[in-house]
C-alpha cells in the first residue's frame, strides 16, 4: 500500500506545483480576470478537469497562490526586521536587501501581491481581504522600523513615519512593476544597489 501511495503522492505534488506555477505566470502576465482555468490547464500541461481536482476555482487558485507569497517571502522578511537586534539603519538595509534578493530569485512571487492589489482594489473576495492584509503589515512593519531609528537618532526627525512606510512600500511596488516591464533591459543587482543608495540618502541623518 505504502508503495503504490508514494508515488501518488508525488505526482499530487508535483501536478499541484505545476499548476500554481502556470498560474501564477498567467495572472502576472494576462491578470487574474482574463486568465481562465483552460489556459492554466494547457500551461500547465494538465486537463481542466484535473485542476478541478486540485482547487475549486480559480479564487482558491489565487488565494493560494497569496498564501504562498506571505509565507516564503512577505512574512519571512518581516520576522526577520522583528527579531533583528540591528541597528534602525542596518535593519532598513536588510530589508532592501532581502527585497532584492527575492526580487532576483522569485519576482512573480513578490509581483503577485503588487498587481493583484491593483486589479482587486475594491473587491470583497477572500483573496483581496488577504493582498490588503498582507499591506497592512509590511505598512506597519516599516514604520515601527522608522520609529525606530529616530528614537535612536539615526533617521531624520522630520520624516512623518507613516507617509514614510507608505512610500517605501510605493517605491518596492514600482520598482517590481519596471523590473517586470523591462526586465530583458535591467540589471536586477545594480538596480537593487541604486534603490538602496536612494533610501538611505532620503531617511538617515
Amino acid at each position: 500500500m505504502s508503495n503504490d501511495r508514494v508515488p501518488n503522492e508525488e505526482r499530487r505534488t508535483a501536478s499541484t506545483q505545476a499548476v500554481m506555477t502556470a498560474a501564477r505566470t498567467l495572472f502576472v502576465t494576462h491578470g487574474y480576470e482574463y486568465t481562465s482555468m483552460a489556459q492554466i490547464a494547457k500551461a500547465a500541461g494538465l486537463t481542466k478537469g484535473t485542476i478541478y481536482f486540485y482547487f475549486k476555482d480559480k479564487a482558491e487558485l489565487l488565494f493560494r497562490l497569496l498564501t504562498e507569497a506571505e509565507a516564503a517571502s512577505f512574512g519571512p522578511i518581516s520576522q526577520a526586521i522583528h527579531s533583528s537586534q540591528a541597528s534602525a539603519k542596518e535593519r532598513l538595509i536588510l530589508f532592501i536587501n532581502a527585497v532584492a534578493r527575492l526580487g532576483i530569485d522569485h519576482r512573480e512571487q513578490l509581483l503577485l501581491p503588487v498587481l493583484m492589489a491593483v486589479e482587486f482594489s475594491s473587491s470583497s473576495l477572500p483573496a483581496a481581504a488577504m493582498v490588503r492584509a498582507i499591506y497592512t503589515r509590511w505598512t506597519s512593519m516599516l514604520e515601527q522600523l522608522i520609529t525606530d531609528g529616530q528614537a535612536t537618532g539615526e533617521f531624520k526627525e522630520s520624516l512623518d513615519p507613516a507617509n514614510t512606510a507608505i512610500t517605501l512600500v510605493a517605491l518596492v511596488d514600482g520598482l517590481l512593476l519596471q523590473w517586470h516591464r523591462l526586465h530583458d533591459d535591467l540589471d536586477g543587482p545594480h538596480l537593487a544597489t541604486t534603490a538602496r543608495e536612494f533610501v538611505l540618502s532620503a531617511v538617515l541623518k
